[in-house]
């Protein structure tokens, strides 16, 4: 059980801080934003529906409390924050630890909408994705439990950690 809390720990707060890493520097200046971020954002949330998805296999159902409690935060969070108009500056840790690893979606509203929004109005947007991500993963997980072998589950949880490297390669180079 503890091992468990563990690896789901561990996951978030390296996913997370990765995520942050390679787009700190645009998060920060709050007006650049890239291809480069889009893409970052959407490995980011690959990874999430990849880690769910072996928790899904396993059908642990503390997981599924974890993810509700963990995106819920987020976003009730981000309502708090656009509620009171940025006024809450103990909320900004919350602001920045789940709006910057989702930052690279602006790029793809400005390039789909050709609009520019505000990050709050960003994260707003884009933290439904996710725990929608999470939640698909997870379900889908569920649903293949009867048709993957064991051998299958190892090489998604390989690819989980090898989408985690990706990051940590691209840190180092």
């Amino acid at each position: 059980m503890i091992k468990q809390i563990v690896k789901v720990i561990i996951f978030t707060i390296a996913i997370t801080y990765l995520a942050l890493h390679f787009q700190w520097l645009e998060f920060y200046k709050g007006y650049s934003y890239s291809e480069e971020n889009l893409l970052f954002s959407i490995i980011f949330l690959l990874a999430w529906l990849l880690f769910s998805f072996y928790w899904g296999m396993i059908q642990e159902k503390k997981y599924l409390r974890f993810i509700s409690i963990y995106w819920g935060i987020g976003i009730i969070a981000c309502l708090i924050i656009c509620i009171f108009a940025n006024t809450q500056s103990f909320l900004f840790p919350f602001y920045i630890w789940y709006g910057g690893p989702l930052y690279g979606f602006r790029y793809a509203i400005l390039m789909l909408c050709g609009i520019s929004i505000d990050r709050t109005i960003l994260m707003l947007i884009t933290l439904p994705l996710g725990i929608v991500s999470c939640f698909t993963g997870y379900w889908l997980g569920c649903c293949s439990v009867k048709k993957i072998s064991m051998q299958l589950k190892k090489i998604i949880l390989i690819g989980t950690i090898l989408i985690s490297s990706l990051f940590v390669y691209i840190y180092f180079n």
